[in-house]
């Protein structure tokens, strides 16, 4: 593969938000993103079933333009496999994955673009914050998979984007943690029975994991966020549980 771009040093590294937790090589080591055989390619591909990941990648083909050689971003790209199927994609000529997990982007990512058969001559890989992208030229997509509520500082990471995108272009969020309200309603009473009182605080009920560095998220906290940025959104429901949220660059 290309060698991979370094957009920052280590000790920016450190004090990048959650970096510690996604640079444990050994915890690293127990999740299902790790790859080492065909095997577990398998129980990967379960598991985005499972999910419904695999229904919301599907459905993000049709925003991949079909008329040209579209130039993409993958931003907290991990261990690269949805790098890989992007770079599968036949429209898509460029795959630009951007990750802070130097392990994850280095000898893990190669192996996963090997295991899940996608094209490493389509791919470049950079090391570094999403809240600093130093793209030379505008995406004309760019995508955060399982990656956006892993943003403290959303507004920030919206504007990020905006700036590296074309006219016209669009921010595609997927695997995000679609909060119904059976689930805020699970939430609250969950939260009476705890605590012995009553909140309405959304922020309360679904505190942020900061190790993780998970946050959690209403459709109209995404409206928000994409309307402060100057984005138009669709949200669009993949399965019961998922939604995807498409946030357009007006032209």
């Amino acid at each position: 593969m290309k060698k991979i771009i370094e957009w920052t040093n280590d000790i920016e590294l450190k004090n990048i938000y959650s970096s510690e937790y996604w640079n444990d090589v050994e915890k690293e080591k127990e999740k299902i993103w790790w790859l080492n055989e065909e095997k577990d390619v398998i129980k990967l591909n379960q598991h985005l079933s499972n999910m419904g990941l695999d229904k919301e990648i599907e459905a993000i083909k049709k925003h991949i333009d079909s008329n040209k050689n579209t130039k993409v971003a993958d931003l907290a790209c991990g261990s690269g496999w949805f790098s890989s199927i992007l770079s599968s994609f036949e429209n898509i000529e460029e795959v630009n994955a951007v990750e802070i997990s130097k392990h994850r982007l280095g000898e893990l990512f190669e192996k996963t673009v090997s295991l899940m058969k996608g094209n490493p001559k389509k791919i470049n890989r950079y090391l570094g914050s999403f809240y600093d992208l130093k793209f030379k030229e505008p995406m004309d997509v760019i995508f955060l998979c399982q990656g956006f509520h892993h943003a403290e500082k959303p507004f920030h990471l919206l504007n990020e984007c905006v700036k590296n995108l074309k006219k016209g272009g669009k921010i595609i969020l997927l695997g995000e943690q679609y909060i119904s309200l059976w689930i805020i309603i699970k939430r609250f009473i969950k939260k009476i029975l705890q605590k012995g009182r009553l909140t309405f605080d959304f922020f309360e009920l679904f505190p942020p994991d900061d190790k993780l560095g998970d946050h959690y998220y209403r459709s109209s906290d995404y409206f928000l966020m994409a309307s402060s940025n100057g984005l138009l959104m669709t949200k669009e429901k993949t399965s019961p549980r998922n939604r995807i949220y498409v946030l357009k660059k007006p032209h």
